[in-house]
Protein backbone atom coordinates (compact mmCIF):
# COMPACT_ATOMS: atom_id res chain seq x y z
CA UNK A 1 0.00 0.00 0.00
CA UNK A 2 1.52 3.34 -1.03
CA UNK A 3 1.38 6.53 1.04
CA UNK A 4 -1.64 7.97 -0.77
CA UNK A 5 -3.65 4.79 -0.13
CA UNK A 6 -2.55 4.79 3.50
CA UNK A 7 -3.61 8.44 3.84
CA UNK A 8 -7.03 7.72 2.34
CA UNK A 9 -7.52 4.84 4.78
CA UNK A 10 -6.80 7.24 7.65
CA UNK A 11 -9.38 9.67 6.28
CA UNK A 12 -12.01 6.96 5.85
CA UNK A 13 -11.36 5.55 9.32
CA UNK A 14 -11.87 8.94 11.00
CA UNK A 15 -14.85 9.73 8.81
CA UNK A 16 -16.48 6.47 9.85
CA UNK A 17 -15.63 7.14 13.48
CA UNK A 18 -17.33 10.54 13.43
CA UNK A 19 -20.31 9.16 11.54
CA UNK A 20 -20.99 6.95 14.56
CA UNK A 21 -20.64 9.89 16.95
CA UNK A 22 -23.33 12.47 17.62
CA UNK A 23 -23.06 14.93 14.73
CA UNK A 24 -24.15 17.86 16.90
CA UNK A 25 -21.36 17.09 19.37
CA UNK A 26 -18.89 17.22 16.49
CA UNK A 27 -20.35 20.52 15.22
CA UNK A 28 -20.27 22.05 18.70
CA UNK A 29 -16.68 20.98 19.25
CA UNK A 30 -15.17 21.99 15.91
CA UNK A 31 -17.42 24.86 14.76
CA UNK A 32 -19.57 26.67 17.32
CA UNK A 33 -17.49 26.25 20.51
CA UNK A 34 -13.93 26.14 19.20
CA UNK A 35 -12.15 29.46 19.98
CA UNK A 36 -10.02 31.15 17.37
CA UNK A 37 -6.28 30.48 17.29
CA UNK A 38 -6.40 27.72 19.94
CA UNK A 39 -4.51 24.72 18.61
CA UNK A 40 -6.16 21.43 19.52
CA UNK A 41 -3.31 18.93 20.04
CA UNK A 42 -3.66 15.95 17.70
CA UNK A 43 -1.45 13.43 16.01
CA UNK A 44 -0.85 13.93 12.29
CA UNK A 45 -3.26 11.16 11.33
CA UNK A 46 -5.94 12.43 13.73
CA UNK A 47 -5.63 15.97 12.34
CA UNK A 48 -5.98 14.56 8.83
CA UNK A 49 -9.07 12.60 9.81
CA UNK A 50 -10.77 15.56 11.49
CA UNK A 51 -9.93 17.82 8.55
CA UNK A 52 -11.39 15.33 6.09
CA UNK A 53 -14.54 14.95 8.20
CA UNK A 54 -14.99 18.73 8.36
CA UNK A 55 -14.51 18.99 4.59
CA UNK A 56 -17.09 16.30 3.83
CA UNK A 57 -19.62 17.09 6.58
CA UNK A 58 -23.12 17.43 5.17
CA UNK A 59 -25.39 17.69 8.21
CA UNK A 60 -27.63 20.49 9.50
CA UNK A 61 -27.60 22.50 12.71
CA UNK A 62 -29.52 25.39 14.28
CA UNK A 63 -27.76 28.66 15.02
CA UNK A 64 -28.47 32.37 15.17
CA UNK A 65 -28.19 34.05 11.77
CA UNK A 66 -26.99 37.67 12.09
CA UNK A 67 -28.35 38.48 8.63
CA UNK A 68 -31.84 37.07 9.34
CA UNK A 69 -31.73 38.47 12.91
CA UNK A 70 -33.20 35.21 14.20
CA UNK A 71 -32.38 31.55 14.75
CA UNK A 72 -32.12 29.56 11.54
CA UNK A 73 -31.28 26.12 10.25
CA UNK A 74 -27.90 25.83 8.53
CA UNK A 75 -26.80 23.13 6.10
CA UNK A 76 -23.15 22.44 5.37
CA UNK A 77 -22.17 22.86 1.75
CA UNK A 78 -20.29 19.93 0.22
CA UNK A 79 -18.72 20.03 -3.22
CA UNK A 80 -17.20 16.57 -3.63
CA UNK A 81 -14.97 17.50 -6.56
CA UNK A 82 -13.80 20.70 -4.88
CA UNK A 83 -13.17 19.01 -1.53
CA UNK A 84 -11.09 16.30 -3.18
CA UNK A 85 -9.12 18.82 -5.22
CA UNK A 86 -8.67 21.07 -2.22
CA UNK A 87 -7.42 18.14 -0.15
CA UNK A 88 -4.79 17.26 -2.73
CA UNK A 89 -3.65 20.85 -3.15
CA UNK A 90 -3.57 21.45 0.61
CA UNK A 91 -1.27 18.52 1.24
CA UNK A 92 2.50 18.70 1.32
CA UNK A 93 4.71 15.70 2.09
CA UNK A 94 8.02 16.48 3.77
CA UNK A 95 10.56 14.69 5.88
CA UNK A 96 14.11 13.45 5.50
CA UNK A 97 15.20 9.86 4.98
CA UNK A 98 11.88 8.63 3.72
CA UNK A 99 10.17 9.27 7.07
CA UNK A 100 7.63 11.55 5.51
CA UNK A 101 5.02 13.37 7.54
CA UNK A 102 1.82 14.68 6.01
CA UNK A 103 0.72 18.18 7.04
CA UNK A 104 -2.65 19.51 5.96
CA UNK A 105 -2.60 23.24 5.33
CA UNK A 106 -5.47 25.74 5.02
CA UNK A 107 -9.03 24.62 4.36
CA UNK A 108 -12.49 26.11 4.80
CA UNK A 109 -16.07 25.00 5.36
CA UNK A 110 -19.27 26.83 4.40
CA UNK A 111 -22.66 26.58 6.12
CA UNK A 112 -25.68 28.03 4.34
CA UNK A 113 -28.78 29.43 6.07
CA UNK A 114 -31.79 27.54 4.71
CA UNK A 115 -34.05 30.55 5.29
CA UNK A 116 -32.32 33.01 2.95
CA UNK A 117 -29.05 31.40 1.75
CA UNK A 118 -26.85 33.53 4.00
CA UNK A 119 -23.37 32.03 4.30
CA UNK A 120 -21.20 31.34 7.30
CA UNK A 121 -17.61 30.33 6.59
CA UNK A 122 -15.07 28.71 8.89
CA UNK A 123 -11.30 28.68 8.18
CA UNK A 124 -8.85 26.12 9.59
CA UNK A 125 -5.23 25.12 9.54
CA UNK A 126 -4.23 21.52 10.21
CA UNK A 127 -0.66 20.54 11.10
CA UNK A 128 1.14 17.39 12.07
CA UNK A 129 0.65 18.28 15.74
CA UNK A 130 -2.87 19.71 15.83
CA UNK A 131 -5.69 21.70 14.27
CA UNK A 132 -6.53 25.41 14.62
CA UNK A 133 -9.57 27.47 13.68
CA UNK A 134 -7.96 30.61 12.23
CA UNK A 135 -11.05 32.59 11.25
CA UNK A 136 -14.77 32.67 10.67
CA UNK A 137 -17.43 35.01 9.31
CA UNK A 138 -19.73 36.15 10.79
CA UNK A 139 -17.66 36.38 13.95
CA UNK A 140 -18.46 34.42 17.09
CA UNK A 141 -19.63 37.58 18.94
CA UNK A 142 -21.99 38.38 16.03
CA UNK A 143 -23.44 34.86 16.11
CA UNK A 144 -23.69 35.06 19.90
CA UNK A 145 -26.13 37.96 19.56
CA UNK A 146 -28.83 35.30 19.50
CA UNK A 147 -27.61 34.17 22.91
CA UNK A 148 -27.70 37.79 24.12
CA UNK A 149 -31.22 38.41 22.82
CA UNK A 150 -32.60 35.87 25.27
CA UNK A 151 -31.38 38.04 28.16
CA UNK A 152 -32.11 41.48 26.68
CA UNK A 153 -35.33 41.92 28.69
CA UNK A 154 -33.86 40.38 31.84
CA UNK A 155 -30.45 42.05 32.14
CA UNK A 156 -29.75 45.79 32.35
CA UNK A 157 -27.49 47.39 29.76
CA UNK A 158 -24.28 47.14 31.81
CA UNK A 159 -24.72 43.42 32.44
CA UNK A 160 -25.61 42.81 28.82
CA UNK A 161 -22.39 44.58 27.79
CA UNK A 162 -20.44 42.47 30.30
CA UNK A 163 -21.94 39.31 28.78
CA UNK A 164 -21.06 40.51 25.27
CA UNK A 165 -17.47 41.15 26.41
CA UNK A 166 -17.29 37.75 28.09
CA UNK A 167 -18.45 35.99 24.92
CA UNK A 168 -15.95 37.95 22.85
CA UNK A 169 -13.07 37.01 25.14
CA UNK A 170 -14.06 33.34 25.00
CA UNK A 171 -14.25 33.50 21.20
CA UNK A 172 -10.64 34.70 21.10
CA UNK A 173 -9.34 32.04 23.48
CA UNK A 174 -9.26 34.09 26.70
CA UNK A 175 -10.77 31.73 29.26
CA UNK A 176 -10.16 33.21 32.71
CA UNK A 177 -10.90 36.73 31.47
CA UNK A 178 -14.29 35.55 30.19
CA UNK A 179 -15.12 34.26 33.68
CA UNK A 180 -14.15 37.62 35.22
CA UNK A 181 -17.04 39.23 33.35
CA UNK A 182 -19.42 36.39 34.23
CA UNK A 183 -18.63 36.92 37.90
CA UNK A 184 -19.18 40.66 37.45
CA UNK A 185 -22.71 39.91 36.22
CA UNK A 186 -23.34 37.73 39.28
CA UNK A 187 -22.03 40.43 41.62
CA UNK A 188 -24.16 43.04 39.86
CA UNK A 189 -27.30 41.01 40.47
CA UNK A 190 -26.52 40.72 44.17
CA UNK A 191 -25.71 44.44 44.41
CA UNK A 192 -29.06 45.38 42.85
CA UNK A 193 -30.82 43.18 45.40
CA UNK A 194 -28.79 44.83 48.20
CA UNK A 195 -30.04 48.24 47.10
CA UNK A 196 -33.61 46.97 47.40
CA UNK A 197 -32.97 45.29 50.77
CA UNK A 198 -31.22 48.33 52.24
CA UNK A 199 -34.52 50.20 52.19
CA UNK A 200 -35.56 48.10 55.21
CA UNK A 201 -35.30 50.11 58.45
CA UNK A 202 -33.46 47.23 60.16
CA UNK A 203 -30.83 46.92 57.44
CA UNK A 204 -27.21 47.04 58.64
CA UNK A 205 -24.86 47.69 55.75
CA UNK A 206 -21.67 47.10 57.78
CA UNK A 207 -22.88 43.67 58.87
CA UNK A 208 -23.84 42.79 55.30
CA UNK A 209 -20.41 43.82 54.02
CA UNK A 210 -18.71 41.37 56.39
CA UNK A 211 -20.70 38.39 55.06
CA UNK A 212 -19.40 35.85 52.57
CA UNK A 213 -21.17 35.73 49.22
CA UNK A 214 -23.25 32.67 50.14
CA UNK A 215 -24.37 34.39 53.33
CA UNK A 216 -25.19 37.57 51.41
CA UNK A 217 -27.41 35.61 49.08
CA UNK A 218 -29.26 34.06 52.02
CA UNK A 219 -29.67 37.52 53.59
CA UNK A 220 -31.17 38.79 50.33
CA UNK A 221 -33.17 35.69 49.39
CA UNK A 222 -36.48 37.54 49.62
CA UNK A 223 -35.24 39.96 46.96
CA UNK A 224 -33.46 37.50 44.68
CA UNK A 225 -34.93 35.14 42.10
CA UNK A 226 -35.21 31.58 43.34
CA UNK A 227 -32.85 30.25 40.68
CA UNK A 228 -29.98 32.38 42.02
CA UNK A 229 -30.69 31.45 45.66
CA UNK A 230 -30.70 27.76 44.77
CA UNK A 231 -27.40 28.14 42.91
CA UNK A 232 -25.52 30.31 45.39
CA UNK A 233 -22.45 28.08 44.96
CA UNK A 234 -22.11 29.41 41.41
CA UNK A 235 -20.10 32.39 42.69
CA UNK A 236 -17.46 30.07 44.11
CA UNK A 237 -17.35 28.11 40.86
CA UNK A 238 -16.81 31.31 38.85
CA UNK A 239 -14.07 32.41 41.26
CA UNK A 240 -12.36 29.01 41.02
CA UNK A 241 -12.18 29.35 37.24
CA UNK A 242 -10.61 32.80 37.58
CA UNK A 243 -8.03 31.95 40.24
CA UNK A 244 -7.31 28.22 40.03
CA UNK A 245 -8.23 26.52 36.76
CA UNK A 246 -6.23 26.53 33.54
CA UNK A 247 -7.13 28.57 30.48
CA UNK A 248 -8.06 25.33 28.72
CA UNK A 249 -10.49 24.36 31.48
CA UNK A 250 -12.04 27.85 31.47
CA UNK A 251 -12.56 27.74 27.70
CA UNK A 252 -14.02 24.25 27.84
CA UNK A 253 -16.44 25.06 30.70
CA UNK A 254 -17.55 28.52 29.54
CA UNK A 255 -20.72 27.43 27.75
CA UNK A 256 -21.89 25.40 30.74
CA UNK A 257 -21.55 28.26 33.26
CA UNK A 258 -22.41 31.34 31.17
CA UNK A 259 -26.10 30.42 30.92
CA UNK A 260 -26.92 29.93 34.64
CA UNK A 261 -25.01 33.12 35.48
CA UNK A 262 -27.42 35.13 33.33
CA UNK A 263 -30.58 33.20 34.04
CA UNK A 264 -31.78 35.28 37.02
CA UNK A 265 -33.64 38.35 35.71
CA UNK A 266 -33.27 41.53 37.74
CA UNK A 267 -36.48 43.05 36.40
CA UNK A 268 -38.57 40.54 38.38
CA UNK A 269 -37.24 41.73 41.73
CA UNK A 270 -39.54 44.72 42.09
CA UNK A 271 -42.48 42.39 41.53
CA UNK A 272 -41.36 40.12 44.36
CA UNK A 273 -41.42 42.81 47.05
Amino acid sequence: MDKSDDLRQNFLAYNKMNARAESLDFINKWFTNLPLYKKVPLTASAAQGIAYTINTLSGCFDQYCPSCLQDANFRFSVDTAYSEGQRKLAMSITGPGGNSTVTLRDFSKIAICTRANHRQIYHYQAHDDGLVKVGQFPSMPDISLGHLKRYKKALPADDLQALRTSIGLHAHGVGAGAFVYLRRIFEGQVESARQVGSADSQWDDSTFSSLRMGERIQALKLHLPEVLVQNSSLYGILSEHIHSLSEEACLENFEAWSKPTCRAPRRTWSKQL
